[in-house]
């Protein structure tokens, strides 16, 4: 499907949800991205299993520099930067996976059915699309998604897209990933932290990520 691939490449504002059976929403995402520069910027929240705390995620990736700051929304911790290249847990994982979820997608799509005006679904092949953007997190894992929901705008853009849970999924929670994009081709803003607030990981460190 052509539309994932052009808009891929475009600048894109993106706010994801992650919603459980019933409506519960158990995370979200937002951001921004500027494929031609390599650069995204965005925050995920998301309640932990076993408490109502939110745990507050925020990232922001120029080519190679990577910059993390994780914490809870009143206390959103101290800014570390890497090396995106030494780092591919960090670089796939959060809102990074939301956005290159739309640059997996195209060679994954086994068919469209257009269910309305700019509307289609349709099914993955997983083994056809990017693993590491079609699940959750490489630490944990890997849930291909199978079907999906889109719409697409009169100039051939993805607006929306819905990822209902893969139906072999079992015994892991099945959530629902819906994402919107707006102000699609129009300029975005991603700037590294100030200097000041921001610590180099350690050597040690990548392997948390990763690395070695």
């Amino acid at each position: 499907m052509a539309a994932f691939a052009r808009t891929a490449t475009t600048t894109s504002t993106y706010a994801a949800e992650s919603t459980k059976p019933g409506g519960e929403v158990t995370g979200t995402m937002s951001g921004v991205s500027d494929p031609a520069r390599h650069a995204l910027s965005g925050k995920s929240q998301a309640r932990t299993p076993t408490s109502a705390v939110t745990r507050e995620i925020e990232l922001t990736i120029i080519r190679d520099d990577l910059y993390l700051r994780d914490g809870v929304p009143s206390a959103p911790g101290t800014w570390t930067h890497m090396s995106a290249a030494r780092a591919p847990v960090a670089a796939s994982s959060n809102f990074a996976a939301i956005v290159s979820l739309f640059a997996a997608a195209g060679p994954g799509i086994v068919d469209a059915e257009k269910t309305g005006p700019g509307a289609f679904k349709g099914t993955f092949d997983p083994a056809k699309a990017a693993r590491s953007s079609l699940g959750p997190s490489e630490r944990g894992p890997q849930i291909p998604y199978e079907a999906y929901e889109a719409t697409v705008d009169t100039s051939g853009y993805v607006t929306a897209l819905v990822l209902p849970p893969s139906s072999d999924a079992a015994g892991i929670a099945q959530n629902t990933t819906t994402i919107h994009l707006s102000d699609i081709g129009k300029p975005v803003t991603i700037a590294a932290p100030p200097a000041a607030d921001v610590k180099e990981i350690s050597e040690d460190a990548y392997k948390l990520y990763g690395g070695s």
